[in-house]
């Protein structure tokens, strides 16, 4: 009896690793996206000249939805886990389409998120590569 349950606690522990892992990767890309928003949003507000910083407006809409997506992307893995957790306590099957579809809405959005993220910092090195 106690050599079956050894497993299922690795198998626990491992899983709530992974979603810690994938918590920090959220993390992660919220502060990289809120930094370059209030950083984008502090220079337009400090802004003398109107014109001094053209084409700004690109990289507030780039954070902004890069942050966008990274909040879907915690909300998704905040409710495939508690919708995992009570299937679980329910004595169901804690991987079913929900907990599926959830997963992929996460997978997703991080990783729109992310490539959101490696377009402005090319967009940044390209536009300020003379300065």
């Amino acid at each position: 009896m106690e050599q079956s349950k050894a497993p299922e606690n690795i198998l626990i522990a491992d899983r709530l690793e992974s979603i810690e892992r994938h918590r920090q990767i959220v993390a992660y890309l919220f502060a990289a996206h809120g930094a370059g928003l209030a950083a984008c949003l502090s220079t337009l507000k400090d802004m003398t000249p109107p014109l001094q910083l053209k084409g700004i407006g690109f990289f507030i809409d780039c954070f902004a939805i890069g942050f966008l997506l990274a909040v879907i992307a915690y909300v998704a893995r905040v409710f495939q886990f508690e919708h995992a957790r009570a299937a679980r306590f329910d004595g169901k099957p804690d991987i079913d389409e929900t907990t599926r579809a959830l997963t992929r809405v996460y997978l997703y959005c991080a990783a729109l998120s992310a490539a959101v993220l490696v377009v402005v910092l090319i967009a940044v090195i390209v536009r300020f590569h003379g300065l």
